[in-house]
C-alpha cells in the first residue's frame, strides 16, 4: 500500500489499487454514474453530447463508462466512439464485433497451434519437459 494524491481532488490517500482517486472522489463519480444511468433508461435515444450537457458530466468520464460496458447508447451513432482497432462507431466496450471475432479466431489459433506443438514432441516416447 502507497500513500498517493488523488488525481480528482489532489487529497493523500492509501492506494491499493485500481483508480489513483480517493474513496469520498469514487463515491461522486458513482452517485453521478447512477444518475446518467437513469437519464439514459428515461431518454434512450440520447446522443454522447446530450448525455454530457444535461447531467455535468465529463465526455471522458462517459467513455470511461462505454470502455468498462456498464452503460451502452441505443445506437453506434449516438455515441460517438470508436472501436479501438478499426474507428468503426460502438455502442459499448472497447472493439467493434468483427473485430472481437477476429482476435478471439486469432488468440484461439494461436492455442491451437501450441497444443498442436505439445502433442507432436510428446508422442516420440522420449521424455519432454514443458517450458
Amino acid at each position: 500500500m502507497e500513500v498517493v494524491n488523488c488525481r480528482s481532488c489532489g487529497r493523500l490517500f492509501n492506494y491499493i489499487s485500481g483508480y489513483q482517486i480517493c474513496s469520498d472522489c469514487k463515491k461522486k463519480i458513482e452517485e453521478k454514474f447512477e444518475v446518467v444511468k437513469q437519464y439514459l433508461r428515461d431518454h434512450p435515444d440520447a446522443t454522447m453530447k446530450d448525455v454530457v450537457e444535461d447531467n455535468d458530466v465529463t465526455r471522458r468520464q462517459v467513455e470511461i463508462w462505454i470502455r468498462e460496458e456498464r452503460i451502452s447508447f441505443s445506437s453506434e451513432v449516438g455515441s460517438e466512439i470508436g472501436c479501438e482497432r478499426c474507428k468503426k462507431p460502438i455502442r459499448s466496450g472497447k472493439y467493434c464485433s468483427r473485430c472481437r471475432d477476429i482476435m478471439t479466431n486469432t488468440l484461439n489459433g494461436f492455442y491451437r497451434e501450441e497444443q498442436k506443438e505439445k502433442m507432436k514432441g510428446s508422442s516420440n516416447g522420449k521424455m519432454r519437459f514443458l517450458e
